[in-house]
């Protein structure tokens, strides 16, 4: 079989590139193709979570299918499996107990894109998250694959008309400039509050920061992935130094800080905003208290 992606295929697919009932037999027999399930195949070196999807009937979608989009995803250890609403004979949805394999959630769908490699479509995995996951992470996973152009708001408006109204609310809360999950995760808890929280800022001297609380107060959300090295280390303290200097209150706010200590996290910086400490310092009557601001520009657009 002459492909170079690592995908899985039906029997008809499989037909349709040239190979017979007799070399598919032969490629199984080799290794060289895995045998799900009837009718279905996958390479070797498929995606794990992709080929139980299969294995069980299924396709991976909601969490499970954002995570091989290479969206950000939250911590999950249930395989998300999409199954037509008429399936039966389903399989390893309940791994042995000597089995390390994470649970199984199934979503039941009537309406169905039919993907071709184990993957619900974006559309499918988005409208599956927004009704299994709570609704931040609904946001974040959304907010991922706006950013990333999978999927557009018109889109997934018109994919949503589908559902309860309820889940709506996760769309209106969705911003495609956020530029990992824990800012949105930051953005969605502090506007919770009633706090005013601008969405990638651009500042002159410094370029683009994550979020700005009030008129000052700058959260950097850091992550391994995008903040590791020497280099970045240097250059993102360089970053804090101008804010500094133009009279901004630089945070940055690690994975960790968001996911397993926000409680401490959000009292730091409640303390700023209560302070009113994220407000430029405003003009005295005797003039000797000068109005600072730094030229920013906002496309945020929130009051």
């Amino acid at each position: 079989m002459n492909t170079t992606r690592d995908r899985i295929f039906s029997r008809k697919a499989l037909l349709a590139f040239g190979m017979t009932h007799h070399s598919i037999a032969r490629a199984v027999a080799r290794g060289e193709l895995l045998h799900l399930r009837r009718g279905w195949y996958a390479t070797p070196s498929a995606p794990p979570d992709a080929v139980r999807a299969v294995i069980v009937g299924g396709v991976a979608t909601s969490l499970s299918a954002a995570q091989l989009m290479d969206l950000w995803t939250p911590p999950d250890p249930a395989l998300h499996v999409a199954v037509p609403s008429n399936a039966s004979r389903l399989r390893g949805t309940t791994p042995p107990r000597s089995h390390a394999a994470n649970p199984v959630c199934l979503h039941w769908r009537k309406h169905r894109d039919s993907p071709r490699d184990g993957v619900a479509s974006v559309i499918d995995a988005l409208s599956d998250a927004v009704q299994c996951q709570p609704e931040e992470y609904a946001v974040v996973v959304i907010d991922s694959a706006l950013n990333k152009g999978l999927v557009t708001l018109r889109q997934l408006e018109a994919a949503f008309e589908r559902l309860p109204r309820r889940y709506a609310r996760a769309l209106r809360r969705a911003d495609g400039r956020s530029q990992s999950g824990t800012e949105t995760l930051v953005r969605l808890r502090l506007r919770a509050l009633g706090i005013h929280v601008s969405v990638q800022v651009r500042i002159a001297g410094v370029g683009r920061v994550d979020l700005v609380v009030g008129d000052r107060f700058v959260l950097e959300c850091d992550s391994r992935k995008f903040h590791a090295g020497e280099e970045r280390y240097h250059g993102d303290r360089l970053r804090d130094r101008t804010l500094i200097g133009l009279g901004y209150l630089p945070m940055r706010i690690t994975y960790e800080m968001v996911m397993f200590d926000w409680a401490e996290t959000l009292r730091v910086i409640l303390t700023r905003v209560r302070s009113r400490e994220h407000l430029w310092p405003r003009r005295s009557k005797s003039g000797k208290t000068a109005t600072r601001r730094a030229k920013t520009h906002d496309e945020d657009g929130s009051s």
